[in-house]
């Protein structure tokens, strides 16, 4: 697949610190050696 990149912006990191209850967070990692897992949530 050969595309052109468009206007992307990486994304921010925060801290733990600036989060409110009912934001919405996202995790990315690597669990049990399965590659490109990204999970979604709520903050309670």
């Amino acid at each position: 697949v050969d595309i052109e990149g468009g206007k992307l912006k990486p994304a921010l990191l925060g801290t733990s610190q600036d989060l409110l209850v009912g934001q919405s967070c996202f995790a990315i990692g690597n669990p049990y050696g399965y590659e490109h897992t990204l999970t979604a949530g709520v903050l309670s």
